[in-house]
């Protein structure tokens, strides 16, 4: 190798070095920590709860064994539909009733910005 390959490769990792460097910020390392924070709270019970459904109680209600006992009694139980219809009923009431809260307050909010006689 010449020296013309060594110093052209020292070049590279030098611009490959500074460019790490400029990558690993402060900022940019808290976002990593509180993001993966975030998606640690988010995932990990997610985990535990999809885990924790394939585990069905005996009679008797003390002691657990792994099984499908619970989707079989989802799928089977007349009650399950029912509640699942008023779930959606009550959350797309209050979904609705929460979005034209929002944008009447909004509009209301707008209009008080803009140039021109004032109402109140």
């Amino acid at each position: 190798m010449t020296t013309e390959t060594y110093s052209s490769n020292a070049v590279e990792r030098s611009r490959l070095n500074n460019r790490l460097r400029a990558m690993v910020t402060q900022e940019n390392l808290i976002t990593l920590v509180v993001a993966l924070i975030v998606a640690g709270a988010v995932i990990v019970p997610l985990v535990v709860l999809f885990v924790s459904s394939f585990k069905v109680l005996d009679p008797s209600g003390w002691d657990t064994t792994w099984g499908f006992g619970n989707y079989v009694t989802m799928f089977t139980d007349r009650i399950i539909p029912k509640a699942f219809v008023n779930t959606l009923i009550i959350s797309s009431g209050s979904t609705i009733l929460a979005t034209l809260l929002g944008v009447f307050l909004g509009l209301d909010q707008r209009a008080d910005q803009l140039p021109g006689p004032q109402l109140s």
